[in-house]
Formats: C-alpha cells, structure tokens, sequence
C-alpha cells in the first residue's frame, strides 16, 4: 500500500544510500540512510550511488555504485530481510583487465530477473578510446556475474548519443525489452532503444 525510494543523497562530503515511503507517489517521507559508506580501505568507503533494488523472494537486494577513493568505481551488492537495514556487502561486478571496455569503471546497475536467470545492463568505462557505453553481464544467483560484452555503443559524431551512454531503465512487457538510457552528444539527453532478446538493440531515438 506504499511506495518506497531508495536514493542517492550528498552530505557535501559522501555519497550514501537512503530510503523515503510515500502513499501517493508525491509526498515523500524520508526514513534516513540504510547503506552508509564502507570502512577505511573498502570498495565503497568513499561514496555509494545510483542505487537499484529488487524484491527476490523474501529478500530484498540492492545493487549500487560504489567508490573506493583510489580512481575506480565498481558495482556492489547488499540484501535486506525489511528493506531498511542491508547486510552482506561484497563487490559483485569488478572492472575489467587491460583494454576492456569497462576497464576503468563500472558504474549504473539495472536489473531484471527472468525466470531463473538475472541480467544485468551497466554502464562501463575504458577501452581504447574511453567513453561511457553499455554492457551486458548475467547471472544464475545475482551474485556471481558472467561478463557477455557490450550491448549498445556510440552513436555517429553527429548523433544525440555521440560521446556517452548509461542505463537509465530497462523493462520487459509484451515480449520486448524497451531501455531508457542517458545519452551525450552536444547535451545530456534520454533515449530509447528496443530489443527482442535483450542483447541486440534497436535504437529509437529521443525520448526526453
């Protein structure tokens, strides 16, 4: 009988994860923080960020940004038995090796859970010519993910989606999977793009 809104909020120094609830989707009580930043030397000590969360069974599993200070961002995972108190916290997504597309950052987690296989939409950082584009990973327990590449590039140099992209949203209803995505050309925008088996996409242009 309630909404509830898991965010990202900024106390001039860090990043954190906190909760608010609302009855009508307008009015907003906020709760206060249910993830705070790791201990010193961790991979979120620093900040935690862009915060996606699913209920699986009886638990519920956030997955996040996280930032550990020394240059990376990597993509962490925590679970909760009431969604106000989450234990568990490990990496679940590490950046890659060498020339890889996500080699220097993880970053933007959007889950969906088919059956009994968990995809992941990320956006990754790196490769040759290092610019945000969207990946692809998937997994059978939400926790220990297979790599499977990237899933959506940059447009042409005078495309809306030029130099960036990053999941917004990805939803799966009437047999297609439809993505929002952050898009940077000349200007941050969002798009959309559609896909039939949710690894070869079909960009469809501006959306917001």
């Amino acid at each position: 009988g309630a909404y509830t809104m898991w965010y990202g909020g900024n106390d001039g120094t860090n990043w954190r994860i906190l909760r608010a609830t609302s009855f009508d989707g307008k009015i907003w009580i906020k709760e206060g923080v249910c993830l705070n930043v790791g201990g010193r030397d961790t991979f979120d000590s620093v900040h935690l960020v862009y915060p996606f969360v699913i209920k699986d069974g009886s638990l519920y599993k956030i997955y996040y940004t996280a930032y550990d200070g020394k240059g990376h961002w990597r993509i962490g995972y925590a679970d909760s038995a009431d969604g106000i108190i989450f234990k568990n916290r490990k990496v679940v997504l590490d950046v890659g090796q060498g020339n890889a597309l996500d080699a220097e950052h993880v970053h933007t987690p959007v889950i969906l859970k088919q059956g009994g296989l968990y995809i992941m939409y990320y956006a990754g950082y790196g490769g040759l010519q290092p610019a945000w584009r969207i990946l692809r990973a998937t997994s059978t327990d939400g926790i220990n993910w297979t790599k499977q590449g990237l899933i959506l590039d940059l447009g042409q140099p005078q495309d809306l989606d030029s130099q960036n992209l990053l999941p917004g949203s990805v939803i799966f209803e009437e047999g297609i999977f439809k993505m929002y995505y952050w898009a940077h050309g000349n200007n941050w925008r969002l798009l959309y793009a559609a896909s039939k088996n949710g690894i070869d996409w079909e960009k469809k242009g501006l959306a917001l």
